[in-house]
């Protein structure tokens, strides 16, 4: 019964998803994307990953890096096409020495594009890991609360010799 709770709940969350923008969510591109931002999957030309430079605040549990600017808001800022060219043909003169003989290839453009234009999601999910975290652990220690007394009794008994 709470796996098919669970199952109903992820489906309207994915449903709800779809009806907002009008396009399906391509999870395996975004994850790309992510892999290519974060250094996990290595550019095809051996390039300096993103986030050692940049970071997107509420997605990487460690951060980033902070000699270029947060990149949460640049879909918003720049939009698809902007950031289609900026990768393509870098004009910021901090990355042109990074990226002038290690360009990045049209697909790794456009999966990290895909990235930057849904890390909003991915933001408002990461944003509960703090409750769920709290809720886990008062959850575990309330027993331990309540029954912290429960054996000791028992104990002073047997430290004194089962009298």
């Amino acid at each position: 019964m709470k796996k098919l709770i669970l199952i109903f709940f992820m489906a309207s969350i994915l449903l709800s998803q779809e009806m907002e923008t009008g396009e399906v969510f391509d999870k395996e591109k975004y994850e790309r994307g992510k892999g290519l931002f974060s250094g996990e999957i290595i550019f095809k030309n051996k390039g300096t990953p993103c986030i050692s430079c940049h970071d997107i605040k509420g997605v990487f549990s460690f951060g980033g890096g902070k000699f270029g600017p947060g990149l949460e808001d640049a879909f918003e800022n720049y939009g698809e096409d902007g950031l289609l060219m900026a990768l393509s043909d870098i004009p910021f003169p901090a990355m042109l020495p990074i990226y002038k003989y290690k360009p990045l290839d049209s697909t790794e453009i456009e999966d990290i594009v895909y990235f930057l234009k849904n890390v909003k999601k991915e933001e408002r999910q990461n944003n509960l890991f703090v409750p769920v975290l709290f809720g886990v652990i008062l959850i575990f220690s309330l027993p331990l609360l309540i029954w912290r007394n429960r054996t000791y009794g028992v104990r002073r008994n047997l430290l004194k010799g089962g009298k």
